[in-house]
């Protein structure tokens, strides 16, 4: 969704409310496509002493599959989001301004961009995951597995000397 700005370039102290219903369903992350349904981005765009300022707030449900676990799970995402706007860079070497089109800010790419820039390498479904058992591959997080726990390599002298009698 394209907003245009056209009404607050050289307009200091102006602002323009935006509301926007956008689709991500074929947004791929991490080899999944976790956005379900229609992700809601609202805020204001400011005209501050010449740079046009957007705040705004993204919510979304997410769909994951848990990294350490391999068990699907949802959850509620919300993401503040703050990007400065321009029509030309006078510092080509700063990539934290949005460079405007026609006039027009890209929502969708403003939103997707903080997104993504937000997420952490891993998608866990808790901070505590257990994860996998290596060995039968039992979600710990549902209970202990019977396998034996992993011997410890300092005691293998020892347990030859057990086998050899």
């Amino acid at each position: 969704m394209l907003l245009r700005v056209t009404a607050l370039l050289g307009q200091e102290g102006a602002s323009l409310p935006f509301a926007a219903s956008l689709d991500w369903s074929d947004v791929e992350v991490n080899r999944q496509y976790p956005a379900q349904g229609s992700v809601d981005f609202t805020g204001t765009v400011r005209n501050v002493a010449g740079m046009l300022v957007l705040t705004g707030a993204l919510t979304a449900r997410m769909g994951w599959i848990c990294d350490r676990c391999a068990s699907a799970f949802d959850r509620d995402y919300t993401l503040d989001v703050e990007q400065m706007l321009a029509e030309e860079l006078t510092d080509e070497e700063n990539d934290e301004i949005y460079l405007l089109r026609d006039e027009s800010a890209d929502l969708y790419e403003v939103g997707l961009t903080a997104l993504l820039l937000d997420l952490d390498m891993k998608v866990l479904c808790s901070e505590d995951c257990k994860g996998l058992c290596p060995t039968c591959g039992k979600d710990l997080n549902r209970g202990a597995c019977a396998c034996p726990g992993p011997a410890d390599p300092r005691w293998d002298a020892l347990r030859q000397l057990i086998s050899d009698k």
